[in-house]
């Protein structure tokens, strides 16, 4: 098989192995079927077609030349189908019924059903064409085993005619125990009528008493129906099996050797044709179900792009609005409201001002734990006012979102947006952590949405940690008083150091300046990267529920791989196959070209159709 439709069907194959896939098995089965058929249609693959009356063994020596067990043997009128055998890579058996459906099993299981009878008459009538894989290397040939001699029915004997259209070289089975009659001349007159080399099998001979009375029968077809002698061989393929003497391995290693050497594709041109046919049925297939992948997963970038768009934009509308009310907070907050009992320490403080000094001011002012009593109270509202902002940013982009649900709506993956905007309005605005995430899972429909905001409202104050210990948030009021120090001097420079310096001025450029040294640069920029983690939490959680339908975890990879396939499949040069124009077959109502000599779905001849 071409290189480009292996790497599609392999590529194609990965779909369903996933637990919920987008393609399921049934829609890769006509691809399947179809790849399963290729080496019947090879024009390296030589077509032996069996013809013969009902019990005249032709089971039984099918199973000898194919080296197995494969077709059920004392059945009476059992293959009132056609069933095909050839090489292949892998072993099956796929059961063509009337209605068009197909059901696939193992060679074992479909002879062992035969053979226990334990297929209803119903049953058997519904069955159309049985194909069966052949996985044995030495088997050079496709065998087609048609219905018996003697069907019930007129359309079985027009199928065995029918297939000798389809054949490159015809064995007539003849049973040594029922030496021909009306059918068998007909049909062999139609044979020869065709031109379709021919030779005679003779079998059931251990039932033959002598070698006088073998050479009999043989003169008899030589001369009744015009063969070869050479063209006529004898065996017994029961014997074969059962306990092969010397003398039958023989005669079979020459039936052998003249289907090795003499039997070829003698209609080389319709048979590449044909190949050149089927083969573009598989890519046709191929490219549609890659096609319907396409335009899932074009659909699923989409609104994973438009997605990423609007929570980018929300979280920059955040990130903005969030500077400036937490600078308000600290410059509205810090020091409260313990400032006028600050700003009296320092007046009182006699000479110089000094670090110590000051720090001895503010650890008489302010409890032990201010600082850290601080410190949480503005993590408490970072976090409340980052709920607020991104639920505000939400409902401000409620229009984009439902086009976001319609398009994801649209697709197989089944990933749920909520269409109630209006609920999620409603509740945007709660502040307590479990109706929070209960609101945005429930409005954005993401499984486990909760876990991007944990990263805000759990372990963010592990993170903001200002010259502390790794276990907390604090920071020591010996740290502020440093701050203070610095404050102290810096009021001093800018006013040429001659100035009495207030409290309250020493006060309001210390918050300033840890506004700028520490809010600015440390907790604003931490809740900056947890806010962007927020965003690529919320977008990797609409994708994974994509990527467990997939055999990758990559949108874009699969995009391309698709559209490279596409492009390879369509570069295929397979005759003029895709010039040709379409009929239907007018025994099975398949699409067929103009040009066939025979429908690759039924079999049937299509000259003089």
């Amino acid at each position: 098989m071409n290189d480009s439709i292996s790497k599609a069907y392999d590529y194609l194959e990965k779909f369903k192995e996933v637990e919920n896939p987008i393609v399921k098995n049934d829609d890769l089965l006509p691809l399947e079927s179809l790849i399963k058929e290729k080496n019947y249609y090879s024009p390296s693959i030589p077509r032996i077609l069996f013809v013969g009356e009902f019990k005249a063994g032709k089971s039984t020596l099918l199973n000898a030349l194919l080296g197995g067990d494969y077709a059920a043997v004392d059945i009476l009128e059992m293959t009132s189908w056609v069933a095909r055998y050839w090489p292949s890579d892998e072993e099956f058996c796929k059961i063509v019924y009337k209605d068009g459906t197909e059901e696939f099993t193992s060679p074992n299981e479909f002879k062992d059903k035969c053979q226990d009878r334990n297929y209803s008459e119903e049953e058997l009538g519904n069955i159309e064409r049985v194909d069966i894989g052949i996985d044995n290397p030495d088997i050079k040939y496709s065998i087609i085993d048609s219905p018996g001699f003697g069907s019930t029915t007129v359309k079985n004997e027009k199928r065995v005619i029918d297939a000798i259209s389809e054949a490159d070289f015809v064995f007539w089975i003849l049973s040594c125990e029922v030496i021909g009659g009306m059918r068998e001349a007909a049909i062999i007159n139609n044979i020869k009528e065709k031109e379709t080399p021919m030779i005679c099998i003779l079998t059931k001979c251990d039932l033959i008493d002598s070698q006088d009375e073998l050479q009999e029968v043989i003169e008899y077809v030589n001369e009744t129906y015009d063969i070869e002698l050479d063209s006529i061989f004898h065996v017994s393929a029961k014997e074969f099996f059962d306990s092969p003497t010397k003398y039958e391995v023989e005669r079979f290693e020459n039936l052998i050797k003249f289907i090795n050497s003499n039997i070829t594709v003698n209609k080389e041109e319709i048979r590449r044709k044909a190949q050149e046919s089927h083969l573009q049925r598989i890519v046709e297939h191929c490219e549609n179900l890659l096609k319907s992948i396409e335009e899932e997963v074009d659909k699923a970038i989409e609104a994973r792009e438009r997605y990423r768009s609007l929570l980018t934009t929300v979280r920059m509308t955040v990130i903005n609005k969030l500077e400036s009310d937490i600078v308000e907070y600290v410059s509205s907050n810090l020091f409260n409201p313990y400032r006028e009992s600050i700003i009296e320490r320092l007046k009182g403080i006699k000479g110089k001002l000094t670090s110590e000094k000051i720090n001895e001011s503010l650890e008489k002012s302010l409890p032990s734990d201010y600082m850290d009593e601080f410190w949480k109270g503005m993590l408490d509202y970072t976090l409340i006012r980052i709920k607020d902002l991104w639920s505000e940013g939400i409902e401000q982009n409620v229009e984009e979102l439902k086009r976001i649900n319609n398009i994801v709506m649209s697709t197989k993956f089944s990933v749920s947006f909520s269409n109630d905007i209006e609920e999620f309005k409603e509740i945007t605005g709660v502040v307590a952590d479990e109706t929070f995430k209960t609101s945005i899972q429930a409005s954005l429909g993401i499984a486990g949405v909760a876990t991007a905001y944990a990263a805000i409202l759990g372990p963010s104050a592990a993170y903001i940690t200002i010259g502390a210990a790794a276990t907390g948030i604090g920071i020591p009021i010996a740290l502020m008083g440093a701050g203070v120090s610095a404050a102290v001097y810096f009021i001093k420079s800018k006013n040429g150091g001659s100035k009495r310096i207030k409290g309250n001025e020493v006060l309001n450029t210390t918050i300033d300046q840890f506004i700028d040294g520490v809010v600015r640069t440390e907790f604003i920029n931490k809740a900056k990267e947890l806010n962007a983690q927020t965003e690529e939490i919320l977008v990797n959680k609409f994708e994974k529920q994509i990527y467990s339908r997939l055999p990758d975890e990559n949108l874009d990879k699969i995009n391309y791989e698709i559209k490279n396939l596409k492009a390879e499949l369509g570069r295929l040069n397979l005759g003029d196959s895709r010039n040709e124009s379409i009929q239907e077959c007018p025994f099975c109502g398949k699409k067929i070209t103009n040009n066939s000599a025979y429908c690759l779905n039924c079999g049937s001849s299509l000259k003089g159709a």
